[in-house]
């Protein structure tokens, strides 16, 4: 009980913590440079502006959610980048509507100090609580119920991902071909005796999920199970669909669930929010102009770069699937050497048709920044699915199942499945990429966006492309 009421409290306790070391952070470098406690009590809206700003940034990199938090290179990394942006944005803030005349100036040592001492203090303490969440789950488990082919897949395909907790199966009719082919993946199968769903325990396992692999009609359980099931979900809130697992533990869909009724289902987006639509479009246009304005003297050494480098046209064109499954051409600074498409389909590792140039422009992802064109035309946008190759498209279309729902959407610059699958180079890639791509398709938001955005600077300043 206790444990359930710290786990929904759980991002207030960080966000209070979070406050407070702001607070006494702030305080300490103003009396220590000024000597005087007056200047704190005088920046209240300044802490305010502060503690509101980088609390929304990290957010954005799931900071305030517990099972979010890792100690990681890359969460600590996306932790310092939400960080940068949380400052920024709380200075833009004060600048703006907070601060004027000499106040920000007085102020400017200890609003820097703050950020600088505050961000390797809030990487310390979710460290430790990343370090704690690692070992509770080696104590964890989740409980499958009900046994099929289909059933094996998907766990599976869960142990791939690297899933660290323990995975009981629970069905009374399971033939020995079965059991011995989970067995061979670290799945013991249990009986109805052997599972009480009120308890909180198996085996000396902490019971975390309990995963329906069907619906409950589907399911052949006694009428006494399925009532204590729904009973025990009514209390703890615990016992979950396939998807619904995939979703919040992954945060993809696996394609074996989609089917024809997928696109039916509640909490599909395809009726877009108006407001939100034009919202987008009204950021992509700014965001566009702004950074094309912003980045014009880098973009034109790199052009010249490309054309002192090697022979043949500055910009790539490429024809592209957008939304409505309608083509368009994409534009990008050019990479590869002369007739490279008819060489493969798919970039590799150290490919030989990369230029030394083009090597740093994809690792940067300066050679993408033409595309802003395509979004300033309407035909992207800065967020969606990788729009991808017509020749290939048409590939991808025959031989896996809805890939089509990704085309509802329009193609973006970066997206859900860029900024956490690496560079698709086969059919495998491109249908483990769809997966987060009809995650985007399907519960894409403003929130999601620009969780995004902060992914992509972590890839962007880690080289993570190709």
């Amino acid at each position: 009980m206790f444990i359930n009421v710290i786990r929904k409290a759980f991002p207030a306790i960080l966000l209070a913590i979070d406050t407070a070391a702001f607070y006494l952070i702030y305080f300490v470098v103003t009396y220590l440079r000024t000597g005087n406690s007056e200047s704190f009590f005088s920046s209240d809206q300044i802490l305010f502006s502060m503690v509101t700003c980088n609390a929304l940034a990290l957010y954005l990199v799931g900071a305030y959610e517990y099972r979010k938090i890792e100690r990681s290179a890359r969460f600590i990394s996306e932790h310092l980048i939400a960080s940068v942006i949380g400052a920024a944005l709380s200075l833009f803030i004060i600048l703006l509507f907070v601060s004027y005349g000499d106040r920000v100036g007085t102020n400017r040592t200890s609003l820097l100090g703050t950020f600088i001492l505050f961000t390797p203090f809030s990487i310390l303490y979710r460290s430790l609580i990343g370090k704690i969440r690692a070992k509770r789950k080696k104590n964890k488990c989740v409980i499958f119920i009900g046994s099929s082919d289909k059933t094996y897949e998907f766990i599976k395909e869960i142990n791939e991902q690297n899933f660290t907790e323990i995975i009981y199966l629970l069905d009374n009719d399971v033939d020995k071909k079965l059991i011995e082919k989970f067995s061979s993946i670290g799945v013991e199968v249990l009986n109805a005796d052997q599972f009480v769903p009120k308890s909180r325990f198996i085996n000396g396992m902490v019971i975390n999920k309990i995963i329906l692999s069907e619906s409950m009609n589907q399911l052949a359980l006694d009428k006494n199970l399925k009532r204590q099931l729904m009973e025990h979900h009514l209390e703890k809130n615990n016992i979950v669909t396939l998807e619904n697992f995939f979703l919040s533990e992954f945060q993809y869909v696996p394609t074996k669930i989609v089917d024809e009724d997928w696109p039916f289902e509640h909490g599909f987006r395809i009726t877009k929010n108006v407001v939100y639509a034009h919202g987008k479009r009204a950021i992509d246009l700014f965001l566009s102009i702004l950074v094309l304005v912003l980045a014009s003297p880098v973009m034109a050494i790199a052009m010249l770069t490309v054309k002192l480098t090697s022979e043949g046209p500055i910009f790539f064109r490429q024809q592209r699937i957008g939304a409505g499954e309608l083509p368009f051409t994409l534009f990008k600074l050019r990479t590869m050497k002369i007739g490279s498409d008819a060489k493969g389909d798919y970039t590799t590792v150290d490919d030989p048709r990369v230029t030394p140039i083009g090597n740093f422009l994809r690792k940067s992802r300066l050679d993408e920044l033409p595309q802003l064109i395509n979004v300033i035309k309407g035909e992207m946008s800065l967020i969606g699915p990788r729009a991808e190759w017509e020749k290939l498209v048409k590939n991808y279309e025959e031989v896996i199942p809805h890939y089509h729902l990704r085309h509802i959407i329009k193609p973006g610059i970066t997206g859900w499945a860029q900024v956490n699958y690496p560079y698709g180079a086969n059919l495998e890639d491109t249908i483990n990429k769809l997966k987060y791509d009809l995650y985007y398709v399907r519960y894409f938001s403003l929130v999601m966006d620009l969780t995004i955005i902060i992914k992509t600077g972590y890839t962007m300043l880690f080289g993570r492309g190709r």
